[in-house]
């Protein structure tokens, strides 16, 4: 049916040394990243927030994982790129905003990354959520076996590291 509707804002600073994108965790919206966007700004950036599909007003469904949040990135990143053509871009993601950045980095490159709780693979993340510490791994397994009968893609075809 379409790309879902995505909703952001943009900080214009006029005369601004370039631009940064920031992109929130899972769970979470841009408006966690107001406080951060507002240091930006005061340090001379123009900023772009965006809340990822699934997430604050924005419309679609929680994928997870990055992986096709990196659709959202290069979309917000498009859109960067032509609102300041003339300026530098840098982009910032938190945990699942930073995978969603090095899937969209192929099609859609910053000139800059801040990449903050980037997990390596899917199984060390998803195990490190679990419950029972001496299950964690057998626990992992289990969710991540349905990953291609529920995304259509395995945890292999998941690592953004």
């Amino acid at each position: 049916p379409g790309a879902p509707e995505l909703v952001g804002w943009v900080a214009d600073r006029k005369g601004s040394c370039g631009t940064i994108v920031l992109l929130h965790g899972r769970g979470a919206n841009r408006l966690a990243l107001v406080q951060r966007a507002k240091l930006l700004l005061d340090a001379g950036y123009s900023v772009i927030l965006f809340d990822l599909s699934g997430h604050g007003e924005s419309g679609g469904a929680v994928q997870g994982f990055g992986y096709s949040e990196g659709q959202d990135a290069i979309r917000i990143m498009a859109f960067a790129r032509q609102r300041f053509p003339d300026q530098k871009l840098g982009a910032v993601g938190s945990s699942l905003g930073a995978a969603a950045l090095v899937f969209a980095a192929p099609q859609a490159p910053a000139d800059a990354y801040v990449l903050e709780q980037l997990y390596a693979t899917l199984r060390e993340t998803t195990a490190w959520r679990m419950p029972f510490h001496f299950w964690r791994g057998f626990q992992a397994d289990v969710l991540l076996a349905q990953m291609p009968l529920r995304l259509g893609l395995s945890a292999d075809d998941v690592r953004p590291v």
